[in-house]
């Protein structure tokens, strides 16, 4: 019944019309495979407005194949109770021809984007079928001074230009004999609160509305909706949205995220319920709170001032700090400022305890000493940071999916946080103020890189701010204050990533030419070596044992090879150590 009537509806406009039937495992596979297969150059859809289900934002047909489309795509957006370019009471009955709705005034807004040209190109075709007027407009601030309308104006024109320039590569569709950029265009620069409000007022006005796919964010498009979606809710008058093919490259990096957003579940209302309550309770700074963190304080402290990994390890799983950090992500994900204060309290006042009670325990104790597991956290690098970003998201997609729970004390052993606090509470209480910054940089690392990590997994899995601006404004401001810091806090990282790689890298090349040389001569053996670089030169101890005295020319000859190896001079410093063998005879 469908294809005889679009069919018929296509005749009485004599377009050429070629129904297909096509078996696919979904509606949208069926779509994309068919575009590809006949070399489509437009994908045409339509939107009804409301009707998306939860999790998506246009639908489950229309997200996919907008997405993933191998060719250009329009969409026409309009709401159910007021169907476009259909007569009221008409019907889509086998022989009923629809009556086009009068098309008088087309409007294209613009903001200079990659689709635009596009759209203006489709807006002026149907503004030469129907003899309509077609208006351009630029929407920018109600205080904008007399240059910011003059570049609205440029951008309006930068717009037309680029259609000129376009009307070669574009489809057929979009091409005729008549040159479109012939057709009279009025410009106009809009002055509105917003955009969406600005071009849904000057869509009021239009019987139709053309306007290109935005250029948002990644996030902004998940979260909020692009631009036209917004546009196309808010405007009475139809909106079609039009979004430009740019090429495999973009196409296989939207296909590479689809994979990677299809991959994560989405939390139902009630789940995200449930997590919000449970992470809430947890970041709560209770009288358990401060008892636990106590006393994770005091096992971490000790555990580091004996260097026993076993008991830092117990420190970890008993500390309870992960959880207000969660929170800390939860509450940025959602915009809530309440439970952001909430969580930031609880932070603040555990890192306090634990400090304070690591320095005062490390007074109070007679082994004062540096081990190998307080100088281990006193020099964190990149891979610190990834261990973090890797830990915050698997604490947030645990902490919000309960199958996978008991994850969670393996989580809080990766993330490590009141070790730090310990060797900071070690470091001030002995006054070296490297070891209490090390130890400071590190904790702050785990903090922002958990933060940011964890808020983007519990973006992904659904959870969202309310509607209202506000909370929307602090969503994109936490978001964006948190990658800020995450950049900062990066850069000394990198500075001792690359320190210690260069570090790594000559050890090897200078055990490497010892080893060749010492396994070489006769009666020396390697004990072990210190290196350190002063300017331009680099300084090597070996110790080494021997049963004879090292020649000054072997000597020599190890500090060329090392120097031709390092590319940098060698100063060279050679201890030998006597040995001596003796066998006792039998009796």
């Amino acid at each position: 019944t469908l294809f005889r009537w679009s069919i018929h509806l296509a005749e009485s406009h004599s377009v050429p019309t070629y129904p297909i039937t096509r078996l696919a495992r979904s509606v949208p596979e069926g779509i994309l495979e068919t575009a590809a297969e006949e070399q489509c150059d437009l994908i045409l859809l339509s939107w009804s407005i409301g009707a998306a289900q939860q999790g998506v934002r246009l639908g489950h047909v229309l997200d996919p194949v907008i997405r993933r489309a191998p060719c250009d795509v329009a969409v026409i957006a309009f709401h159910p109770e007021r169907t476009p370019f259909q007569a009221e009471g008409a019907s889509p009955d086998e022989g009923a021809a629809e009556q086009p709705l009068p098309i008088r005034r087309i409007l294209v807004p613009t903001a200079g984007g990659p689709h635009a040209p596009l759209a203006t190109s489709l807006a002026l075709l149907l503004a030469r079928e129907y003899g309509a007027t077609t208006r351009v407009v630029y929407v920018t601030d109600p205080e904008a001074d007399a240059q910011v309308l003059e570049e609205g104006q440029e951008r309006i024109e930068q717009t037309l230009h680029a259609m000129q320039e376009q009307a070669l590569s574009l489809p057929p569709f979009a091409t005729d004999p008549h040159r479109v950029e012939e057709i009279p265009v009025e410009r106009q620069v809009v002055r509105a609160a917003s955009v969406v409000e600005g071009i849904a007022q000057a869509g009021a006005e239009s019987d139709l509305v053309l306007i290109g796919a935005s250029e948002e964010s990644i996030i902004d498009q998940v979260l909020f909706g692009t631009v036209p979606e917004q546009v196309a809710r808010a405007c009475p008058s139809p909106v079609v949205m039009v979004k430009r093919f740019r090429g495999l490259r973009r196409f296989w990096l939207q296909r590479a995220w689809d994979a990677l957003y299809s991959a994560l579940p989405t939390l139902s209302p009630a789940e995200r319920l449930q997590v919000y309550r449970q992470v809430r309770r947890g970041a709560r700074p209770d009288t358990d709170f401060f008892v636990m963190i106590g006393l994770a304080a005091i096992i971490a402290t000790y555990g580091l001032l004996q260097g026993s990994s076993a008991v830092i390890i117990g420190a970890m799983l008993v500390a309870p700090l992960f959880t207000p950090i969660l929170a800390l992500s939860l509450a940025i994900a959602q915009g809530d400022l309440r439970l952001l204060r909430l969580a930031v309290e609880s932070t603040l006042k555990g890192v306090a305890l634990a400090i304070g009670l690591a320095a005062l325990l490390t007074a109070l104790s007679p082994l004062r000493m540096l081990t190998q597991e307080i100088t281990a956290r006193t020099q964190p690098n990149l891979f610190d940071l990834a261990v973090a970003l890797a830990s915050g998201a698997a604490g947030a997609y645990a902490i919000a999916r309960r199958d996978v729970a008991t994850a969670l004390p393996g989580v809080a052993i990766a993330a490590a946080l009141v070790p730090p606090l310990g060797v900071m509470g070690i470091g001030l209480s002995m006054g070296d103020a490297a070891v209490a910054g090390g130890a400071g940089l590190l904790f702050t690392t785990n903090l922002i890189a958990i933060t940011l990590a964890g808020a983007v997994i519990l973006l992904l899995l659904g959870f969202r701010p309310a509607a209202r601006a506000a909370r929307t404004a602090r969503l994109r401001l936490g978001l964006g204050v948190t990658l800020a810091l995450l950049l900062i806090i990066s850069l000394p990282l990198a500075v001792v990533f690359v320190r210690a790689a260069r570090e790594s890298r000559a050890r090897q090349t200078i055990e490497h030419v010892l080893d060749a040389r010492f396994i070489a001569a006769s009666g020396a053996e390697l004990a072990s070596f210190e290196f350190q670089p002063i300017d331009t030169e680099v300084e090597i101890t070996l110790k080494v044992f021997t049963s004879r005295p090292l020649s000054q020319t072997f000597i020599d000859d190890l500090r060329a090879q090392l120097g031709n190896a390092l590319d940098r001079p060698v100063r060279l410093r050679v201890i030998t150590i006597p040995i001596m063998e003796m066998e006792a005879a039998p009796p």
